[in-house]
């Protein structure tokens, strides 16, 4: 357990699983903010709006260029996007070259660069600076300011 209140609460604790959760649905808002989506009625994993990709409209899933298992990356905005199924598991993950010369486009060299080094750093997840980066982002994205 990890001595971080749940919901701002001092002295209580939250598990990594919780921890997972909720900074899940956090960089899923924030990725899905940032590309102009809507949040469906009622859900608040299902966002509709275009695809970062190739622009059509649709429902929108959160994808990673480096897999969810890698920790360190796993809520980097840098790693996250929002595409259509089609171009999620069509694309993305079919013809990964591809993918990957489009994150390099969208992000620069040094962005980039810097992704796939933080992708051969192990280390631990600071949960709590990993929710506050995600706050901050999306206090900027909601008051027009972009990632």
């Amino acid at each position: 357990m990890i001595a971080v209140g749940r919901a701002g609460e001092p002295g209580m604790k939250r598990s990594v699983t919780e921890w997972k959760r909720r900074l899940d649905g956090l960089c899923r808002e924030v990725v899905m903010r940032r590309a102009g989506a809507s949040r469906a009625d009622g859900n608040p994993e299902q966002w509709y709006g275009a695809c970062e990709h190739c622009q059509k409209q649709g429902w929108l899933q959160w994808c990673h260029f480096a897999s969810r298992r890698f920790s360190a990356l796993r809520w980097n905005l840098d790693n996250c996007f929002a595409l259509r199924a089609g171009c999620h598991y069509g694309w993305a993950h079919q013809q990964p070259s591809e993918f990957a010369a489009w994150v390099e486009e969208r992000l620069g060299p040094k962005r980039y660069a810097a992704l796939r080094m933080r992708l051969k750093t192990p280390g631990k997840v600071d949960y709590g600076a990993t929710e506050a980066y995600l706050l901050l982002a999306k206090q900027r994205i909601v008051n027009g300011g972009g990632d």
